[in-house]
């Protein structure tokens, strides 16, 4: 087990983050369907060379929309090798139907 270690996340990198998901993922869609909208988000994962010896660690924030309000679930630091930076973990149903309507709305033209 491992030991754990302090986190220290300033709110204004939350900030940054919500505001980057909000403007590149969720612009154009109604708020309401946002409800439960889960993901996790980890500052530093990137794929680093089977040679490097040591395990490199990120910063992991996870973020529930709830109630119109953002809300941090947890901060930690997490080994982020090989990990996706960005990733849903929970998506409300009318929240997929937005998003497949927002990018595909002339498919059937």
């Amino acid at each position: 087990m491992r030991k754990r270690e302090r986190v220290i996340y300033s709110t204004l990198s939350i900030k940054m983050i919500i505001h980057k998901v909000e403007k590149d993922i969720l612009e154009g869609i109604p708020k309401n369907k946002w409800e439960n909208l889960t993901f996790r988000y980890i500052e530093g994962a990137a794929k680093f060379p089977k040679k490097f010896k040591f395990e490199p660690m990120g910063t992991m924030v996870v973020c529930t929309y709830y109630n119109k309000n953002w809300r941090v679930k947890e901060i930690d630091r997490v080994p982020c090798n090989n990990k996706k930076r960005f990733e849903f973990l929970v998506k409300p149903k009318s929240l997929c139907e937005s998003i497949i309507e927002k990018h595909f709305e002339n498919i059937n033209e």
